[in-house]
């Protein structure tokens, strides 16, 4: 094998690699947003409001940790659940390119949705109500669409 063939090998192999653990991330947020539409679409009674809207945070967090893999972010996936500070490192880091437009709503989303990634483990931190649920939910299915638009 020449130079030129290990390099387009290697090559290959990182693509495959990429793909793969973008698959992954993606698969763990749909598990997330099926056991949301589970939990406040079905009959599942009486809807558990605060894991309906920790599973909304996780997976719009985890479909855009696919996103960070995807626009090739340097450093690696953050481990933190703050989906602002996620968005603020591919902000960051495609500063120069213009690749990605990050909507201002976007950003209100992720504030909101980042409050139940780590308060809604908690008995008594958050005063949730259905309405507010139904706004997290629908902000998860935006964040969904947002994200898929740019991986297609």
């Amino acid at each position: 094998m020449n130079e030129r063939d290990k390099i387009e090998k290697s090559v290959h192999e990182e693509v495959e690699r990429i793909e793969e653990e973008i698959a992954q991330w993606i698969k763990y947020a749909q598990n997330d947003y099926d056991l949301v539409s589970h939990l406040f679409y079905g009959d599942y009674y009486p809807k558990p409001l605060e894991i309906i809207c920790y599973h909304c945070s996780q997976a719009a967090e985890k479909v855009l940790k696919a996103l960070f893999i995807h626009l090739r972010c340097r450093g690696g996936v953050p481990k933190t659940h703050d989906i602002q500070f996620l968005l603020s490192q591919i902000k960051d880091a495609l500063k120069d390119e213009k690749r990605v437009d990050i909507p201002s709503e976007i950003y209100d989303w992720g504030a909101e949705l980042t409050k139940y990634s780590v308060a809604a483990r908690y008995p008594n931190e958050l005063n949730i109500d259905e309405p507010l649920t139904k706004e997290a939910v629908v902000h998860m299915e935006k964040f969904f669409q947002w994200v898929k638009k740019i991986l297609d």
